[in-house]
């Protein structure tokens, strides 16, 4: 109960103002335990929040103070929860009704000589009242430091929020003790009873031991979207159906079976369509339900949810894309299933008419009927729809609503009518400045296009215009190979030729590297051709070169020709580099043509060839070089073969070059993130008789870089510095703040020459200044020495921790434990936070570690089961025989495996004895070549 027990025998300290504090409580404040769980989680948020060491949830009456919430105490106060008046500064909170904040009170006249501050060591305090339901001041919730602090406007914001929720929990309880009462209560009281639950804000329905309805307030009937007066007199599960045989019912009949309170959430589906918070509550011999609706904070989760699987449905179908062959199976992946992943409820991807571009032709998803099909599926380009818009301009278009699409024109009414929607988006489908495509979606409800859906929309668009582009290259070849073969004269080629030329067209069209290009030329090329072998020949860049492959048949010269200058005296190499066509009958016509390549020739077994260029949208590639055992004159016919079958494999080769550039940019950009993490998690040093250890495994679950990052560095004064930290997030901008600040704080501490609290203090007002938007947790440490530790053979690590997992100290002997200290905000939250040092005494032998939150946290697990496991862990390889500190860290990795949820970074610092040679193990001392030449700048500075 709230009465102080053993309350001091000293006087009260009396309350210097005209209020009066009160004599007892409300009984529904009075019947509050000691300790509550409620009340001791708001003290818990408090010190967490605002980084105190103290917080307090204060009854305050005559006769002493109790405290339902408590944490940092100190002993006894911790276990008794209460004290005199002697010992109060929540006295003044309730006395005056108003908020009191204190910098230091030994300094404060009114304050000096209360007893708190010598024997619980209250310095600066800050509280704000709590009321009662009738209004009556009965407490404080107060933030405590044992120090001096200026509290910031943001931090006393931050405690009067949440002093407003702790007074609306007692309300919350008033309002819970009055309904019982009123439940048992004569008919008469019900007028009462009314009067207060109409009142409340919270949602209330009441039961008798029957099941029937017998109250409804007015939040319950906005609710349950139905007026009390057909719900009252019901029994619950005839008004409330789709509660039967759901968690609903399994809570409410546990409630009354066990007399005690149940709290759950679950989800009343249509027509409610609502998530809630239900507190079932015993009264009588019936059941009140007190419950709220929290359907926009599940729908905050699920719209999280729903975001991260569209990213992971999209990066599947990307795989379909890439499998595609031919443009319809592609337009029907896009539209089946990219429009599906994108939250759409269907639409279209339109191509320009290849045989007259002032028309669209769409593939529409098939949920939208063949009617739709139908009349919408060819489309003029100037149609007043947005695929046609977005065609013309190249623009995106976007109609949030029926009103949106009424302003455009009928014509999208109509659309609107057979389909059923009435939100549209019509982005293009770019190659280059060209537009080959529109992607079109549809959704049945309003849409607001935020910049997280255009952004989807237009990376989905792009991943379909590259697969678009592949498609309709290739089918251009086919297309070409087809005009190819109606452009000869037909009449002059014979059918098995044509046949021939088709099936290598074909083989061209399907081949995917250089080599089986050639392949096709060395086998249906050269049969069809009647030839003893083939090249091909391709101007470098530069063009200063030409590069030649050959086949086997030709391998003897393959090395001569394999790269010459663009001016060497062969026809293929002329041709590649001029486009200029050689037919050539004989070796010697061949010779006076170009002296000096008869011994090629001879090499080659080669009297006859021709050299056709291969050029592929107006750019030349190199030629095609084709040569015959015997010598011939190559009739007309011939040379439109030839030249006919250099175009196909030069669309091929073409096609080739494109898709492999394609690849290498992906790769490239796939890799550039990566490496620009890796570069910054440099080598540590190692200097004297400190061995320092680093590892970093990257997530299973994740393809792109995190914020994840270890550091070790010697500043200008020679004290060695350690630091881990992660920055919120796991894409590029994270690697990209997390190179940021890992140099920001390397900076500031090289140059700076103060503690790890003040370090990260000037960090965090760089970081505001610098416009470095980003929030991480950090802890950094310093290995100290002075000669009294030296005397002793002992070093000190200082440390300040900003909201990072504690370090794990390793004694010699395998022993485990956290360096537990109260840790400060986060880097990036506040430039005016004030932030800590904390030092333990390093014997010979010890590790430190230093490790981010991907070490301990798994699915289905807490952090303090995590934390529990990486002691024992860590503890255990620490003390094997002659376990090193790199052994350590590949023993933590190993365990873990490639089961990690998220990016980890490791750094372990063993500190050897210093009366004896640097282990073997250790390596040898390396420090940077420079650091003394920097570190004699700096001191010079200093002393000028």
């Amino acid at each position: 109960m709230l009465t102080p027990a053993d309350p001091p025998t000293e006087p009260p300290a009396p309350v210097s103002q005209p209020f009066q504090l009160p004599a007892q409580l409300p009984a529904e404040v009075a019947g509050i335990a000691v300790p509550d769980e409620v009340f001791d989680r708001y003290a818990h948020l408090v010190r967490a929040t605002l980084g105190v060491p103290v917080a307090l949830v204060s009854l305050v009456t005559t006769a002493g103070q109790v405290f339902p919430g408590a944490e940092g105490l100190p002993s006894p106060w911790q276990q008794t929860r209460c004290t005199g008046l002697s010992h109060s500064f929540c006295q003044y909170v309730v006395a005056r009704d108003a908020p009191l904040v204190i910098t230091d009170a030994r300094e404060d006249p009114e304050m000096a000589g209360n007893l708190a501050i010598s024997d619980i060591g209250v310095i600066a305090y800050a509280g704000f009242p709590l009321h009662a339901a009738d209004g009556t001041t009965v407490g404080s919730l107060c933030a405590i430091d044992t120090s001096p602090r200026v509290w910031s406007e943001h931090e006393l914001d931050v405690l009067a929020h949440l002093a407003a929720t702790a007074s609306s929990e007692l309300a919350m309880r008033a309002a819970s003790v009055l309904a019982q009462d009123a439940v048992r209560a004569e008919r008469a009281a019900a007028v009462r009873i009314a009067q207060v639950t109409e009142s409340m804000a919270v949602a209330y329905l009441a039961m008798d031991v029957d099941w029937v309805i017998t109250y409804v307030n007015a939040a319950a009937e906005q609710i349950a979207a139905a007026p009390r007066t057909q719900l009252v007199g019901r029994s619950f599960w005839e008004a409330f159906p789709a509660a039967v045989d759901t968690d609903f019912e399994r809570h409410y009949r546990r409630a009354v079976a066990t007399g005690e309170t149940v709290t759950f959430d679950a989800f009343y589906p249509a027509p409610l369509q609502v998530w809630v918070q239900v507190r079932a509550v015993p009264e009588g011999e019936g059941l009140a339900l007190y419950f709220s609706d929290v359907t926009d904070r599940y729908d905050a989760v699920a719209a999280a949810e729903h975001a991260s699987a569209q990213l992971a449905a999209l990066g599947s179908i990307a795989l379909s894309l890439a499998d595609a062959e031919e443009i319809s199976d592609l337009v029907a992946t896009i539209a089946e299933q990219g429009l599906a992943a994108l939250g759409a409820d269907g639409g279209s991807v339109a191509v320009p008419d290849p045989d007259d571009d002032t028309q669209l032709l769409s593939y529409i998803t098939a949920n939208f009927g063949e009617g739709t099909r139908a009349d919408f599926g060819r489309l003029p380009m100037s149609a007043q729809l947005p695929v046609a818009l977005a065609a013309r301009s190249g623009q995106r278009v976007l109609l949030e609503d029926q009103a949106a699409c009424v302003a455009m024109s009928a014509h999208v009414l109509a659309a609107n009518e057979a389909t059923g929607c009435q939100a549209w988006a019509s982005v293009p489908l770019r190659a280059g400045a060209q537009v080959i495509g529109v992607l079109t979606a549809g959704w049945a409800q309003p849409q607001t296009f935020g910049p997280a859906q255009v952004a989807l929309l237009e990376t989905f668009a792009a991943q379909c215009a590259q697969a678009l582009r592949r498609l309709q290259s290739r089918d251009a070849e086919r297309l070409s190979a087809a005009a190819e073969l109606r452009a000869g004269d037909l009449a002059r080629t014979s059918a098995a030729r044509q046949g021939a030329l088709v099936t290598i067209a074909q083989a061209l069209a399907d081949a995917d590297t250089q080599d089986e290009v050639l392949n096709v030329l060395a086998g249906q090329g050269a049969d069809l051709l009647g030839a003893n072998g083939c090249g091909i020949c391709l101007r470098t860049d530069d063009g200063a070169h030409v590069d030649t492959v050959v086949t086997d048949s030709y391998a003897d010269v393959r090395p001569t020709v394999q790269r010459t200058p663009a001016d060497f005296p062969m026809p293929a190499v002329r041709a590649a580099a001029t486009g200029q066509a050689f037919y050539l009958s004989d070796r010697e016509q061949t010779e006076q043509t170009f002296p000096g390549s008869e011994a090629i020739y001879i090499g080659a077994g080669v009297q006859a060839s021709a050299a056709v260029p291969l050029r592929t949208r107006g750019r030349l590639l190199g030629c095609l070089s084709v040569g015959f055992a015997d010598p011939r004159v190559f009739s007309s016919e011939e040379r439109e073969l030839l030249t006919a079958f250099a175009a196909l494999t030069a669309q091929a080769l073409g096609r080739i070059a494109a898709h492999e550039a394609e690849q290498a940019a992906l790769a490239a950009a796939s890799s550039t993130a990566q490496i620009l993490q890796r570069s910054m998690l440099t080598a540590p040093p190692e200097p004297d008789h400190l061995q320092i250890a680093v590892r970093y495994a990257a997530s299973a679950a994740h393809a792109e870089v995190g914020g994840d990052w270890y550091d070790a560095f010697i500043t200008a004064d020679g004290v060695t510095s350690l630091v881990i930290g992660d920055v919120t997030g796991h894409d590029m901008r994270a690697a990209s703040m997390m190179g940021q600040l890992r140099n920001l704080v390397r900076g500031v501490a090289f140059t700076l020459g103060e503690s790890p609290a003040r370090v990260l203090a000037a960090v965090d007002r760089a970081a505001a200044g610098l416009g470095i938007d980003t929030v991480a947790t950090a802890i950094l440490a310093q290995i100290e020495v002075d000669e009294a530790h030296r005397a002793a053979g002992t070093r000190l690590v200082r440390w300040s921790n900003a909201g990072h997992l504690p370090p794990l100290l390793l004694e010699a002997d395998g022993t485990a434990r956290f360096l537990e200290a109260d840790s400060d905000l986060v880097l990036g939250w506040d430039p005016a936070v004030d932030r800590h040092d904390h030092e333990h005494v390093l014997k010979p032998g010890s590790t430190v570690l230093l490790y981010t939150d991907g070490l301990v946290e798994r699915r289905g697990i807490s952090v303090e089961q995590g934390l529990a496991w990486l002691a024992h862990a860590a503890g255990e390889l620490a003390s094997s025989p002659g376990g090193t500190v790199e052994q350590l860290c590949d023993g933590l990795v190993g365990l873990v495996g490639d089961h990690l949820d998220d990016d980890v970074a490791l750094l372990a610092l063993r500190a050897h004895p210093e009366d004896a040679p640097r282990p073997p193990e250790a390596g040898p001392v390396r420090v940077p070549a420079r650091l003394e030449e920097a570190q004699a700048a700096a001191a010079a500075e200093a002393d000028s």
